[in-house]
């Protein structure tokens, strides 16, 4: 189980960077009614991951995943090619910063969070957590590693478990800082929000590089040492 979790954990920690989902819920939570908008699109966000996640390892837990003697082959060649498209997502996202000078474009969804209800609050969170391709990829890569870690049921439910409650972090805490402190939070996530305005690319960049290179690591040392 812990390796399971080791493995899961670092994957959970890029997804709870995610810049968008972060400043998604702190334009719900600065909005009338941001409080109960925002544990909407928080629920969203964790049903989603969740769904992905156990959709994707109950798929592969059906091909023998993992043995006595580690991973199957098949999954460190899944773990080759997922991660080749987070480089290639980290390669697309550079090469499409803001040049020096230039404003950041701001998706259009951004001046939608002000009048969402709850409901469509729980949409946007399964979108931007779970729907969104450089998350999905992500839930992917976390799901194989820990299909690939261990092959017993129980161990595999909890480190989807810690996976998700990491991966959703992002979202979680400035939900809880707006129920605790209030309108009192509201300068420090407007900060927040604004520095991940700032860096998204580069935070991005950097996340996806990471993984990718680790899950790349992670596949060429498990196919050497078979």
């Amino acid at each position: 189980m812990s390796e399971a979790i080791a493995q899961a954990i670092p994957i959970g920690i890029a997804m709870a960077l995610s810049p968008f989902p972060i400043i998604g819920i702190v334009l719900i939570l600065a909005a009338p009614h941001g409080r109960a908008r925002g544990l909407a699109f928080l629920c969203g966000s964790l049903v989603s991951v969740a769904a992905a996640g156990a959709a994707i390892l109950a798929l592969e837990s059906r091909v023998d995943p993992a043995g006595d003697d580690g991973p199957a082959t098949w999954v460190s060649v899944v773990k080759l090619v997922l991660g080749a498209l987070l480089l290639a997502l980290a390669l697309a996202k550079w090469r499409g910063r803001p040049r020096d000078g230039e404003a950041p474009e701001l998706p259009a969804w951004m001046a939608a969070t002000q009048t969402l209800s709850s409901w469509r609050s729980a949409g946007m969170g399964v979108l931007l957590s779970a729907v969104n391709p450089k998350n999905l990829v992500l839930i992917a890569a976390a799901a194989t590693s820990i299909a690939g870690s261990t092959d017993e049921v129980g161990a595999q439910v909890a480190a989807l478990l810690v996976f998700v409650v990491v991966s959703c972090a992002g979202v979680a805490l400035p939900v809880a800082a707006t129920v605790i402190w209030g309108e009192g939070a509201s300068r420090a996530l407007g900060a927040v929000r604004g520095w991940m305005l700032r860096y998204n690319t580069l935070i991005t960049t950097v996340i996806l590089v990471l993984i990718a290179a680790t899950l790349i690591a992670d596949a060429i040392g498990a196919i050497a040492g078979s």
